[in-house]
């Protein structure tokens, strides 16, 4: 799945530098609609959520790196598991993507 960590990786570089690039300048002139908009999705929790992403995807790779050559015990095996299928799930937020595979659907 190594395919899958450098994908949501690669979308999360994306995210963080569209976010810290947006403009927010126009907002004065916008309409409540676009203000709530902005308020639910501005830069700072973008950001957080490329964060939150990336700690994800990297306790993925180290369940990974666990796997490789060792026996995993039922709970590294369950762990890696889940983990494996919350980056399945958040790579969900990017399958309009050129990139994004359709076996990594959950």
């Amino acid at each position: 799945m190594d395919d899958l960590i450098a994908f949501l990786r690669a979308q999360f570089d994306e995210d963080e530098q569209t976010s810290q690039y947006a403009g927010v300048d126009c907002w004065h002139e916008c309409g409540d609609a676009d203000l709530a908009h902005h308020d639910r999705f501005d830069s700072a929790r973008v950001l957080r959520a490329v964060e939150t992403g990336r700690r994800l995807v990297d306790e993925y790779a180290d369940a990974l790196r666990v796997q490789g050559g060792f026996r995993e015990t039922g709970y590294e095996e369950g762990r890696r598991e889940a983990l494996e299928l919350a980056c399945r799930l958040r790579a969900q937020e990017y399958a309009d993507h050129d990139d994004y595979q359709e076996r990594w659907k959950p």
